[in-house]
């Protein structure tokens, strides 16, 4: 089995390989530009595990848009959870859009509740489908 591209949906217009794949016959090498993960061909008791390690590795590496920042959860008005999307707006139409959460640590104090998150996107721009009319 071969893995050379993420099972994961693109949440923008174009993910790496499309941005790159322009660029690749201008390679004075020829080598491929994109990583792929070979796994041997022989069954084992631990084919499974081996193929589900190698499709988290590439998935996780095809997030390659990162972004982090703080929010004031009481203007917010929402509590963000990891392992879901959320919309960003502002950072120009490549890097607004949907970004899957990743990690968000929530701080409490007598004044004010501020979460601090982390997402990740796979494409840049935006997929259409996001609601920008929305607060």
């Amino acid at each position: 089995m071969t893995i050379e591209d993420s099972k994961l949906p693109k949440i923008g217009n174009q993910n790496l390989q499309q941005l790159v794949a322009p660029n690749i016959g201008k390679m004075a090498s020829g080598e491929k530009l994109f990583p792929k993960i070979v796994l041997a061909r022989h069954v084992t008791s631990e084919q499974h595990i081996m193929e589900t390690a190698a499709r988290s590795v590439f998935d996780d590496g095809s997030r390659f848009i990162t972004a982090r920042g703080t929010i004031n959860a009481e203007v917010y008005g929402h509590v963000l959870k990891a392992k879901s999307t959320v919309l960003i707006k502002g950072a120009d139409e490549n890097f607004s859009g949907k970004y899957y959460v990743t990690k968000v640590v929530h701080k409490f104090k007598l004044e004010s509740y501020v979460q601090e998150f982390e997402a990740k996107k796979n494409a840049i721009g935006l997929d259409g489908s996001e609601d920008f009319s929305r607060d």
